[in-house]
């Protein structure tokens, strides 16, 4: 028995959404339901392997289109009582949730989080529906999802394992999206989604070999460990390095998943400064010197604000690797210079291993640095608490 650190099911395929490059092509997804049996036999199997799992998240598609999305929570909470359960949603349709289904959520510590997307039309709609789950005392979280990342490519590539390998790896530091679904455990739901865009766009991608079957008796935590450690053969239309693709409520074409030259809709560090700073919605905490003292701000991530303060000390904690791939764009546009980088010893472990040091680091030197810092951090709190140790170190 063995503890996994996380899991995601990807419970129907289609949303009510349609938004451009979405990973698991939900927004072309026709049909595709985890069958509520199959599921609670693999979730099942999954506790004869494991003793818990601390991370278990149920998505889709768009997960409230399904009218027994309770039955799926309580199938969770049954066999892994300690996980932190949360159900991945837009957020348009939590209005329709009904006493018993919110019930179902606060019984079984089960969070709620949303992704905010910027759409005109359901924006201010979704932010009144977290307040509305905040006073009926169910938890909620959510984050503003303004772009996606894009990373694939369906032309012929004569890729070596030891590069798809390196792929593999580079997307595994970036997110973890470990799948269960329909017997198997897969690194990514790529391998099992693509069906959807075989069957909108003709194409021909195959992934049966894919994934770990649960439900062989041999089957332990040490042969999925094993298996999560290389390379699928979806990889093989990955690639190594991301672009990034402003959200948008409309799908024009098969090439809006692709990270390649002919996607106009791409923007990476070749892009204008102002596409640049149009997608970046990243806000974090600056320390400056001021009158030999050291003072905070929160600004705006953008190529103009980061040419005006040239260079910095990094602090980075609890943040995204996808987020911290675009602001190394916007440096590179802006000609910034890192001075350094501190790392909490989370996602960041390759970073602050071969760039920079851990953010404990930072409270142990006696001497002051003539630096200036930025705190990039998911919360802004946690930033600002970080911002206030070294301010308090450094005056």
């Amino acid at each position: 028995m063995g503890v996994l650190k996380y899991i995601e099911a990807k419970l129907i395929d289609w949303c009510n959404f349609s938004c451009r490059a979405c990973i698991p092509f939900s927004n072309i997804a026709e049909e595709g339901i985890y069958d509520i049996e199959e599921f609670e036999k693999d979730i099942s199997r999954l506790a004869e392997i494991y003793e818990n799992i601390e991370v278990f998240r149920l998505l889709g598609g768009e997960p409230l289109l399904l009218n027994n999305i309770c039955e799926y929570i309580r199938i969770v909470r049954k066999y892994f009582k300690n996980s932190k359960l949360s159900v991945v949603t837009n957020g348009t349709l939590i209005g329709k949730l009904n006493e018993t289904e919110l019930k179902c959520f606060r019984d079984n510590q089960t969070e709620i989080f949303v992704s905010v997307y910027p759409n005109k039309l359901t924006k201010e709609k979704v932010m009144e529906n977290i307040s509305y789950l905040r006073k009926q005392q169910v938890e909620v979280s959510y984050y503003e999802a303004n772009y996606f990342c894009v990373n694939q490519c369906y032309s012929t590539r004569n890729l070596s394992k030891k590069e798809l390998q390196k792929i593999y790896e580079r997307c595994r530091q970036v997110v973890d999206c470990t799948n269960i679904y329909k017997g198997k455990i897969y690194a990514c739901p790529k391998p099992f989604s693509y069906y959807h865009l075989n069957k909108k766009y003709g194409t021909d991608f195959s992934f049966e070999q894919d994934g770990i079957d649960i439900h062989l008796s041999t089957i332990n935590a040490y042969d999925i460990e094993e298996y999560l450690k290389n390379y699928m053969e979806a990889c093989r239309l990955c690639t190594i390095n991301r672009g990034f693709i402003k959200w948008d409520n409309d799908i024009l074409c098969i090439s809006d998943w692709e990270n390649t030259d002919q996607n106009n809709m791409i923007i990476n560090s070749e892009s204008s400064e102002e596409r640049i700073d149009d997608i970046s919605k990243i806000d974090i905490i600056h320390i400056s010197r001021k009158d030999n003292r050291y003072v905070t701000n929160k600004i705006r991530v953008t190529v103009s604000e980061l040419k005006k303060i040239n260079k910095a000390v990094i602090v980075i904690s609890n943040y995204s690797v996808s987020e911290f791939e675009l602001f190394k764009i916007i440096c590179r546009k802006a000609g910034f210079i890192i001075d350094a980088i501190y790392c909490d010893n989370n996602a960041f472990e390759e970073i602050a291993e071969k760039k920079g040091k851990q953010i404990e680091d930072l409270f142990l030197k006696k001497e002051c640095y003539d630096a200036q810092y930025l705190i990039l951090s998911k919360s802004l709190f946690e930033a600002y608490k970080i911002a206030s140790k070294i301010v308090r170190h450094h005056n």
